[in-house]
């Protein structure tokens, strides 16, 4: 989905049209490069979080530690990109739900 695409769907609602986004995000961007059923409900599951009106309040973060978390009202795109640029390499496990320990049982496995 181009930069373009959203802009011209966002400026046809008065509101941000979020089930809309979620769609549009999960099944026509990501969804269409999945295969398997159980991985396309979990692309929908996890776009009911990440695309939420929640995330327009600067205090919501994605998980607790507060390291995903969108950026305030008002960014520029050079805040976006030194945002970008501070996550970590590797997900955290947390971000996805599970326990910070879920990477040591990766592991161990």
């Amino acid at each position: 989905i181009s930069r373009q695409q959203l802009q011209q769907l966002l400026d046809g609602y008065e509101e941000i049209p979020f089930k809309a986004l979620r769609y549009l995000i999960g099944q026509l961007n990501y969804g269409g490069r999945v295969t398997d059923d159980w991985d396309r409900r979990l692309i929908t599951y996890m776009c009911e979080d990440f695309v939420t009106v929640k995330m327009l309040d600067d205090a919501y973060k994605f998980e607790a530690k507060g390291i995903y978390k969108a950026c305030s009202k008002g960014a520029t795109l050079d805040d976006y990109n030194d945002y970008i640029a501070a996550l970590p390499i590797t997900d955290l496990p947390t971000v996805f739900g599970f326990d910070d320990n879920a990477i040591m049982i990766k592991n161990n496995k």
